[in-house]
């Protein structure tokens, strides 16, 4: 399996600020609201909101959150727009994303008008009846606000905030926080200049291709002290100074390095253990498929000609050893008809329990 990112954040994914997605047009009466006049920080990052597109704003003494597309997941919610007839449906999942202002260079009034919702919105699964909310929901910039009640802060969107004097309204979530931090170095490129972006992070350390075909790491707590594991060699197809193209990922938090050397027919496929204390471990080397399960490792021949009996099994740092039926072939996706047989080779294969569920043929009595 072969995985990319496109810019490194310290936990295994990556995000962008998305603009937000107007939930809904429907509004009802018009209420008159307040940017606030205290500090505001969420989740560490503190909010400007003099600046932003979607400010918090007050109503009745009660600071409203914009329910943007990335404040949500900021924040750890996953929200849903459909129409105005099914409406809004916010879920708390725990989900991830960078902090996104939404800063613009005008600067906001003190005062504006908003709207109740009218709209019907759900909240991890139970609807609200807006007419009754004592702080109702409003639209403000074609955004919903909710207010910052206990009821929703605290018992449905299970956040923690408190408000003083000196720091103002402080909120955090339980979700995972991203951090996002620059490489140490150039990344490499392809020939027309584009970035490969061919970059991967484990608990600790960071992984990606630099100049010159160098696989680098260094550790997420010092991102100065970078040094490199591995050599790409040189595709044959290119003139001399082009790399073969590989691949960095992650699989049950171990980082790998997967390349094919050579020719498309002939040649190598190369899979790699990068081991956060620098160590690299050789997995693959041939035309094997292999697949990690924990400390289990099965591979199987997909190259061209394959026989049977090619399924071997590894637990931990014993030996390879033959499994499986000799007479079938394992890990091909295989037809016979009139015209003779052919088959594939495939990487489904999953470990169950002790089951391990793969393809296989047998091809002494070519089922």
């Amino acid at each position: 399996m072969r995985k990319k990112i496109f810019s490194l954040i310290i936990v295994t994914l990556l995000t962008t600020c998305i603009f937000s997605t107007a939930y809904g047009m429907e509004s009802g009466t018009t209420v008159k609201v307040t940017l606030p006049t205290f500090k505001v920080t969420l989740n560490d990052e503190i909010v400007d909101n003099s600046f932003s597109e979607y400010p918090l704003i007050v109503y009745k003494n009660i600071t409203y959150f914009p329910m943007t597309y990335s404040g949500c997941r900021f924040l750890g919610l996953e929200t849903f727009w459909k129409d105005n007839l099914t409406g809004l449906s916010i879920e708390k999942t725990g989900v991830t994303a960078a902090y996104c202002p939404y800063n613009t260079v005008t600067k906001n009034n003190t005062s504006y008008n908003a709207t109740t919702v009218e709209f019907p919105v759900n909240i991890n699964g139970k609807a609200v009846d807006n007419t009754k909310e004592i702080y109702p929901l409003l639209i403000f910039r074609n955004i919903t606000y909710f207010p910052l009640t206990w009821n929703f802060g605290v018992d449905e969107f299970g956040w923690e905030y408190n408000f003083n004097k000196k720091d103002g309204l402080v909120i955090h979530s339980d979700n995972i926080k991203l951090e996002q931090k620059p490489l140490p170095e150039p990344i490499s490129l392809y020939e027309d200049g584009s970035s490969k972006n061919n970059v991967t992070v484990t608990k600790n350390n960071l992984y990606f291709e630099g100049n010159s075909g160098h696989i680098m790491t260094a550790p997420l707590d010092d991102l100065s002290k970078v040094k490199m594991v591995h050599q790409l060699p040189i595709w044959p197809y290119g003139d001399g100074s082009t790399y073969v193209n590989s691949g960095l990922y992650v699989e049950n938090g171990t980082a790998y390095l997967s390349y094919h050397a050579g020719s498309s027919l002939m040649g190598t496929d190369f899979l790699y253990k990068l081991n956060d204390d620098g160590a690299i471990t050789r997995i693959k080397s041939s035309r094997y498929t292999v697949k990690t399960f924990k400390d289990t490792i099965i591979r199987y021949f997909t190259g061209p000609a394959p026989w049977p009996g090619n399924l071997y099994l590894k637990t931990g740092d014993d030996e390879w050893k033959l499994i499986g039926n000799p007479n079938y072939l394992y890990g091909w996706s295989w037809e016979t008809d009139e015209s003779g047989s052919g088959g594939s080779g495939s990487e489904d294969s999953f470990l169950v329990g002790d089951d391990l569920y793969i393809l296989a043929f047998d091809l002494e009595t070519k089922n």
